[in-house]
């Protein structure tokens, strides 16, 4: 579970597939909101993606072709 960063005017849908260029869906959207004018939310990542200042692309729903930045790993517990 990784917090994320939506640049632009991305709006996220919850369920959308974060991806990298070249390598297909790497993860997905669990929840966002937009607070301050910024959208935030949470993904599920595979591991080698789940690294802070990773940029992802949002692939389908109102959000698509926007970016995502992993800030952090949550911690399991």
């Amino acid at each position: 579970l990784c917090r994320l960063q939506f640049e632009g005017a991305a709006i996220p849908a919850v369920g959308a597939v974060l991806a990298v260029e070249g390598k297909g869906g790497v993860g997905t959207i669990t929840s966002f909101a937009v607070r301050e004018g910024r959208a935030i939310g949470l993904a599920i990542l595979k591991n080698e993606w789940a690294t802070p200042g990773a940029r992802l692309v949002i692939l389908g729903g109102p959000g698509s072709s926007g970016i995502a930045v992993v800030q952090s790993s949550v911690p399991a517990g």
